[in-house]
């Protein structure tokens, strides 16, 4: 009998542990809860974080009465076409051997099938007059100018080109050299989407439009791009100083050089301009000195640099 009731004892004890573990697990959560100032500290540490990576990739907005855009950056050896503030078209380039004039202009009028007239140093290497390129369909065209010529300033041009293997190089006299199927698809485009004021030539022979509303084009002069700074690190994608801006005087020969112009980057100040992007600003004597000293590094990791484009890292003074 007593036997009975001690074993009916233990049984009743197995049950309430058993029940009791499952209420347990059913209803009480296994792990505890989280101090809520630790999930503010945790919070206020990845805002941190985020604020110290920072990006600027430069995008020249529209301006005046236009929506369409033409911007070469000559050390990139590129141009990019814009229509309503988007990236519509890019060529690769050849630029100038030398020199390539940096300028900002609104342009009205475009040329379809130029002539090719030579300047006097090009008829003295044997260069001819040439017509208008007569056909659309070789890939190489025989005139020098190509399908397409843009005035850039005095006798400098953006047209196509009959050397296409010289594409990503400066070997030309001063003009900008475009793919040909390239520059006719955004010279097209610029004729469809700007009203025409006049027209006047052949179909098949050289035709020059001018048109009511300009179109801008921005020949800048850029030796680094994309910068990030992320814990006191700047990583910047940099371009060969072909034409040796960094220690070039504002003119060269009679050519002058608008070196404010926006897409710029060689000189002090444009740095100063980028960094303000991602909310560096100097102004303090402390700051003048440490953003002196960090220039004339900066500006040795651009004298060095011989790729055309490439990533460099400098650590950042602020």
């Amino acid at each position: 009998m007593k036997l009975f009731k001690l074993l009916s004892a233990l049984l009743v004890v197995l049950i309430l542990v058993i029940a009791s573990f499952y209420i347990f697990n059913k209803f009480i959560p296994t792990q505890l809860p989280i101090p809520k100032k630790v999930i503010l500290e945790e919070n206020v540490r990845i805002e941190d974080k985020t604020e110290k990576s920072k990006h600027y990739n430069p995008f020249y907005d529209i301006k005046g009465d236009t929506n369409i855009i033409i911007w070469v950056n000559l050390p990139e050896y590129k141009l990019r076409y814009y229509e309503n503030g988007k990236l519509k078209d890019s060529s690769k380039l050849i630029v100038g051997h030398y020199f390539a004039p940096i300028l900002e202009k609104m342009s009205y009028e475009l040329i379809v099938r130029p002539c090719f007239y030579p300047t006097p140093l090009e008829i003295e290497n044997g260069y001819k007059y040439m017509g208008p390129e007569q056909s659309d369909e070789p890939e190489i065209p025989k005139n020098p100018m190509g399908r397409r010529k843009i005035i850039l300033q005095d006798i400098y041009r953006i047209h196509g080109t009959n050397e296409p293997h010289y594409m990503g190089r400066n070997v030309s006299s001063g003009c900008t050299r475009a793919e040909n199927k390239k520059l006719e698809e955004i010279t097209d485009s610029i004729i469809k989407h700007l009203p025409i004021k006049k027209k006047t030539g052949k179909i098949g022979q050289s035709e020059y439009y001018t048109f009511t509303k300009p179109f801008r084009i921005l020949q800048s002069y850029r030796l680094w791009n994309d910068l990030t700074i992320k814990d006191s690190i700047l990583e910047f994608r940099a371009f060969k100083d072909i034409h040796r801006r960094l220690d070039m005087k504002a003119t060269y020969g009679k050519a002058k050089v608008d070196l404010n112009v926006q897409g710029n980057a060689f000189l002090k100040e444009h740095l100063y301009l980028d960094l303000s992007h991602i909310g560096y600003n100097f102004n303090s004597n402390d700051d003048s000195l440490k953003m002196n000293k960090f220039w004339q590094q900066f500006l040795n990791k651009l004298r060095i640099n011989k790729t055309n484009d490439t990533i460099l890292t400098i650590k950042v003074p602020f």
